[in-house]
C-alpha cells in the first residue's frame, strides 16, 4: 500500500505521508506527488517537485500515471485561491507532461467526482469520486499492451452502501446537484488510457 495524503491530512501541520514517492510495477510507474499546502485545502507543486518528476519521468521505460490528491487547474481564470493546484503548478505539470511522452496520465480525487480533461499537450487529467460520499467509488487501473484501462468500482457492502446514499443530495441547501456532479458520465468513469508514443 502506498498513500498519498490530502488536504485533511495536513490541515494541522501533520506530515504522515508526505513526500513524494516513485513507484515501479510490472508495466507501469506511479509518480506520487504530494500537493498539499498544510493549513489550506488548495494543492500546490514546487518547482522542485516539478524537476523531481521531470527527471524520473525521462528515464522511465514503462508508462507513468501520475497521482495526487489536487485536482489540475484546466481554464482562462488564474486564481490561487482555486480549489485544486494552483495555476503556476497546473501549468508546471502540464510542461513537464508534454516533454515526457512516458507520462500517460495524472489523476487526484479532491473534488469526491468523476470528471476527465485534457492538459493542452493531450494527456488526461482525471478526477476520480470517493468511498465515503455518494457515489461510494473507487478506480482501478488495469495495464495492458495497448493501454491502461480506468474502471470504476461501487464499494459493496450494505454499510458502505447505506451510507453512499445517505450523501447523495449533499449540498442540495446551496442549490448543487451532487448526484450528477459527482456520479459524472460514464466516459468520465471507465475509459480507456492511450499509451504515448
Amino acid at each position: 500500500l502506498h498513500v498519498v495524503r490530502g488536504n485533511h491530512d495536513a490541515y494541522r501541520g501533520q506530515t504522515a505521508y508526505a513526500g513524494d514517492h516513485w513507484v515501479e510495477l510490472p508495466g507501469l510507474a506511479v509518480a506520487l506527488l504530494d500537493t498539499t499546502l498544510p493549513g489550506r485545502s488548495t494543492g500546490s507543486l514546487s518547482a522542485e517537485q516539478l524537476t523531481w518528476l521531470d527527471d524520473h519521468a525521462a528515464t522511465a521505460d514503462v508508462p507513468v500515471l501520475v497521482l495526487g490528491h489536487h485536482q489540475q487547474w484546466i481554464g482562462t481564470r488564474r486564481s490561487d485561491s482555486y480549489f485544486g493546484l494552483h495555476p503556476a503548478a497546473s501549468a508546471g505539470l502540464t510542461a513537464v507532461a508534454a516533454r515526457r511522452r512516458s507520462i500517460v496520465a495524472y489523476a487526484a480525487g479532491h473534488t469526491h467526482r468523476h470528471r476527465r480533461r485534457l492538459m493542452d499537450c493531450g494527456v488526461p487529467s482525471i478526477e476520480i469520486g470517493c468511498v465515503k460520499d455518494f457515489p461510494g467509488t473507487w478506480a482501478e487501473y488495469r495495464v495492458h499492451e495497448g493501454g491502461i484501462l480506468q474502471v470504476v468500482h461501487r464499494v459493496s457492502t450494505l454499510e458502505a452502501l447505506r451510507w453512499s446514499e445517505r450523501c447523495r443530495h449533499l449540498y442540495t441547501d446551496f442549490g448543487v446537484d451532487y448526484e450528477t456532479y459527482a456520479l459524472g458520465r460514464l466516459e468520465d468513469r471507465c475509459f480507456a488510457i492511450e499509451l504515448r508514443t
